[in-house]
């Protein structure tokens, strides 16, 4: 496990005058597609999944947010799992982008109007990550817009302008992809989450 703010993503008690806790929210999923395997563990991988963030309650002391890294230990079934969730997400969002790109409909509202029966039923998803994977689509459009604006990506008419405006955004199989409280559950003391995956509900997952 890595944790780079706290061990667990509950909120301190210092940072929440009015509550003594905040629920962690797991924001997004960084899974890799493979890692080293443990020492001593062979066919145990190190899988970097999750950074979660929790927020203090608003008071007399402002919010706080925390970001914790967080590792999974997932045996090899649960490692497949995971990895061929990414893949369909990915290729989902990616899909997602070619209809947003061609009909330039890049709001969430409308897109999910569009394509969120398809998302469903072609790659399998729940109705929660059917949903991240739209919005997350709309915030890759709109992170684009705001660099091309900025001048990030050269000036109008040149060669990398064009490259990123001339075809749809398109997700690589291993990026990241979100994950809410309806999807994700941390059992802290026992050093286990439950995650859902294409495949069901995986539980009993280590980090």
């Amino acid at each position: 496990m890595r944790v780079t703010s706290a061990d667990s993503c509950e909120e301190p008690r210092a940072f929440t005058p009015r509550r003594n806790r905040t629920p962690a929210r797991a924001v997004r999923s960084a899974a890799a597609a493979s890692g080293a395997e443990l020492a001593g563990e062979p066919g145990r991988r190190e899988f970097p999944v999750f950074e979660c963030e929790a927020r203090g309650w608003p008071g007399s002391v402002p919010a706080v947010k925390l970001v914790v890294q967080v590792k999974l230990l997932p045996t090899p079934e649960q490692a497949a799992a995971l990895e061929a969730t990414l893949h369909a997400c990915n290729q989902a969002a990616t899909w997602v982008s070619e209809v947003a790109f061609e009909r330039g409909e890049f709001k969430n509202f409308t897109l999910r109007k569009l394509a969120y029966g398809e998302v469903k039923s072609r790659w399998g998803l729940g109705a929660q990550a059917a949903q991240h994977v739209i919005k997350k689509t709309c915030d890759a459009y709109t992170t684009l817009r705001a660099n091309l604006k900025a001048g990030n990506l050269g000036r109008p008419g040149s060669k990398r302008y064009r490259r990123a405006t001339e075809k749809p955004i398109a997700f690589r199989p291993h990026g990241a992809q979100p994950y809410d409280d309806r999807m994700l559950s941390w059992q802290i003391a026992e050093r286990r989450v439950s995650i859902w995956t294409v495949s069901g509900r995986v539980k009993d997952v280590a980090f």
